[in-house]
C-alpha cells in the first residue's frame, strides 16, 4: 500500500533494517557505459552521485566548495 507500494515485494521500508529500506527502484541512463535493458540486483549508495551531476552541470569546483562547507548568513 501506498506510500510502501515502491517496495514491494520486499519487507517494510525507510528507516528500519529490513530489505525494503535498501532495495527501491531506480532508472539509470548512461550510454555507452551501461546496457540497455540492463537489470542489476546490487544496492547502490547514490549520495556520492551530487558532486558528479553538479559538475556535469558546469561547476567543476564543486568538490572543493562542499569539503569548505557552507556557513550561514556568510557572504558569497
Amino acid at each position: 500500500s501506498w506510500p510502501d507500494g515502491a517496495t514491494t515485494p520486499f519487507r517494510s521500508e525507510k528507516a528500519t533494517n529490513w530489505e525494503g529500506a535498501f532495495r527501491i527502484p531506480e532508472l539509470i541512463r548512461w550510454p555507452g557505459r551501461i546496457k540497455a535493458g540492463a537489470v542489476s540486483n546490487e544496492i547502490v549508495q547514490h549520495h556520492d552521485w551530487l558532486p558528479t551531476f553538479v559538475a556535469a552541470a558546469g561547476d567543476p569546483d564543486i568538490v572543493d566548495k562542499l569539503k569548505a562547507g557552507h556557513k550561514a548568513g556568510a557572504d558569497g
